[in-house]
């Protein structure tokens, strides 16, 4: 799981929440974002999960080590890894976000946004 410095839990018990979502996973996926921005709709998945087409937001996301592997093998210097994730990965049908935002980003400083 990787949590990034201007992360915030939204929702109450947080740390439930992710179990519940853990427990639905199928048992290979490449990642589970709790909290997503996401750019086409998802699948629903389960009672916590939608399967993700398109999205975007790394900010709180749990990996699995294939899912890391992937990842890893794609990063460049060029490419935010937002859309490295979208292009190579989700694409693969592997890639799933809990239906109630459970982590989300506070404001601040976007690098990606300029502002």
């Amino acid at each position: 799981m990787i949590v990034e410095d201007d992360t915030i839990f939204e929702c109450n018990n947080p740390k439930g929440k992710i179990n519940q979502c853990i427990s639905e996973l199928p048992e290979i996926f490449d990642c589970l974002q709790l909290g997503a921005n996401l750019v086409l709709p998802p699948e629903p998945y389960s009672e916590n999960l939608m399967k993700v087409k398109y999205s975007h937001s790394t900010h709180c996301t749990i990996y699995s080590r294939s899912g890391m592997w992937k990842v890893l093998s794609i990063l460049d210097k060029k490419t935010h890894l937002d859309t490295l994730i979208y292009k190579n990965i989700q694409c693969q049908g592997k890639c799933f976000c809990s239906r109630e935002l459970i982590a989300n980003q506070r404001d601040g400083y976007s690098f990606i946004e300029k502002r």
